[in-house]
């Protein structure tokens, strides 16, 4: 009876130890050894390493660049107000949703309020894709639209929310 016990309790510790070495190395960072390649287009962001600036859209002139640049720095100065109110309109709906009583009033009216935020945002952000368009040529833009469709369908870094916000 005796090595029997023993016996479980080694096969139980044999599964621990495996089930500890395979967590440990799930947890361990991938991807090349090697920091410098791509060190110029990649940096850390707080989900790994993330991509800078435009995707790679071949033949881009310094003037297209340019152009660009412009056009995303003024959709971010334009969006970021906007932004910011949606999300101090989001911590206060969380503040509503767990209080101890429930009011349906002010938490359907924050709710409208923040949807016509994002709408708003939303309709900036799809303006400036209609100023991109107008600086690139055909070849470009099949490029960028399918950036666009990578993106959309959650393929570009950083484009998941994942488990963030979920106890990780």
């Amino acid at each position: 009876m005796k090595k029997i016990q023993a016996k479980s309790s080694v096969a139980a510790l044999a599964i621990i130890m495996v089930l500890a070495t395979v967590s440990v190395q799930a947890q361990a960072p991938r991807g090349p050894q090697n920091d410098q390649m791509g060190q110029e287009q990649m940096h850390r962001g707080p989900h790994g390493p993330q991509r800078q600036g435009p995707p790679p859209i071949p033949g881009l002139t310094e003037e297209q660049k340019g152009q660009m640049k412009d056009i995303h720095i003024a959709t971010e100065k334009a969006t970021l107000p906007v932004k910011n109110q949606i999300r101090e309109k989001e911590a206060r709906l969380r503040t509503l949703v767990t209080a101890e009583t429930y009011d349906e009033g002010p938490i359907n009216q924050l709710l409208n309020e923040i949807g016509e935020l994002k709408v708003q945002v939303e309709k900036t952000k799809i303006a400036s894709l209609q100023q991109v368009k107008e600086v690139l040529n055909d070849e470009q833009l099949l490029v960028f639209y399918k950036h666009m469709d990578k993106k959309a369908q959650g393929a570009g870094p950083g484009q998941g929310k994942g488990l963030r916000g979920r106890g990780r």
